[in-house]
């Protein structure tokens, strides 16, 4: 493999995992949060109480019947 062709698939490995990481950790979800308040002129909340809402929204809900 030519050194270029090593260097542009290490950059797409590196890219991919850099992806794959933001959205599991909720990093990506947060940007996309940012944006789409953005978008519609309001002010988003900050990373902590984003984060904390999203588990009480999780959390609120009834998933069992017992």
């Amino acid at each position: 493999m030519r050194q270029s062709h090593m260097h542009d698939w290490l950059l797409r490995i590196v890219h991919g995992l850099r992806t794959a990481l933001r959205e599991w950790t909720g990093t990506a979800e947060y940007e996309r949060y940012v944006r789409h308040c953005a978008q519609h002129r309001q002010v988003p909340l900050d990373r902590g109480r984003y984060f904390a809402r999203r588990l009480e929204e999780r959390y609120a809900r009834h998933t069992r019947c017992c």
